[in-house]
């Protein structure tokens, strides 16, 4: 984004450290990064025209979304668009592998205050605020392994996360290292074979303008 619209000066935020490791040479000059939590962000009030969130449904409890939520509007300008988009773990077309991984994936996240069956709901979350008008919310198809490049780099993205969640998810499942590992295998190679697909919500709207 920050390429397409030069003119704009994009920062992004994220608890990881992984931005120290970019090379400055590959950032555009109108872009910059900053390790922060969203719960509270090191910004005034009303700083940004348009701010997005994504993929942090499984980070929030019920009570961190209220925070979040007043966080992003909070920097936001009056008259300035925010977007929340988010994954889902309920896929379509499932290979029936799928499950035993979707429940133990379930049981760990709601032992954390998490419900992940909620995540399509997420961006219905702008409307509880009060504050944003303009509101729209929809979702995209998302290929999982079949329909071309697209859907290689989701089958990919997919497998990542599986693999990232590894240490909390094998135990559960009475798994070592090479037993989850082959469950992963398992599961990707069942998604290209069912053409399985997810639906990503998305929504975005409009900060009121006060008077």
């Amino acid at each position: 984004m920050a390429e397409e619209f030069p003119e704009s000066t994009f920062v992004g935020v994220d608890l990881a450290t992984f931005f120290n490791a970019v090379d400055p040479d590959d950032v555009p000059i109108n872009c910059s990064f900053q390790q922060a939590s969203i719960l509270h962000l090191p910004f005034e009030d009303e700083t940004f025209d348009f701010v997005i969130q994504r993929f942090l449904g499984m980070a929030y409890s019920p009570s961190d979304w209220e925070t979040a939520l007043k966080e992003l509007i909070r920097v936001l300008k009056p008259g300035g668009w925010i977007e929340l988009a988010e994954g889902n773990f309920i896929m379509q077309r499932p290979p029936a592998c799928y499950q035993r991984f979707y429940n133990s994936l379930a049981a760990v996240c709601l032992s954390r205050g998490v419900d992940i069956s909620l995540l399509h709901a997420v961006p219905m979350r702008l409307a509880e605020t009060g504050v944003i008008e303009d509101i729209t919310i929809d979702y995209l198809s998302i290929p999982t392994g079949w329909h071309g490049r697209i859907g290689d780099i989701c089958l990919a993205s997919f497998g990542a996360a599986m693999r990232a969640l590894r240490p909390a998810i094998a135990p559960t499942m009475g798994l070592d290292n090479e037993g989850y590992e082959a469950m992963c295998q398992e599961v990707l190679n069942g998604f290209r074979e069912k053409k399985t697909w997810f639906k990503a919500p998305y929504g975005f709207g409009m900060k009121r303008v006060e008077g």
